[in-house]
């Protein structure tokens, strides 16, 4: 995990349970994710945009060029 996830919401890296286990995945692995999957957005829903500009600011992203490089490592 990077420095930069080290502040996440969740307080833990990785937690077994009976059964299976959860991994909370790192900011630049969800801005990926969000990215890639965004619908466009709706009258009245905003999809994942609100989430993106989050994590964007989080990881000190500020161009469409800088989301696209980071794309680039997925």
């Amino acid at each position: 995990m990077s420095e930069h996830d080290r502040d996440g919401m969740l307080p833990m890296e990785h937690v077994s349970i009976a059964g299976g286990s959860i991994k909370r995945p790192s900011a630049s692995y969800l801005l990926a994710m969000k990215v890639m999957a965004c619908p466009t957005p709706l009258p009245g829903y905003a999809a994942d945009v609100a989430d993106i500009a989050f994590l964007c600011r989080k990881m000190g992203i500020r161009t469409i060029a800088e989301i696209e490089k980071h794309l680039g490592r997925f």
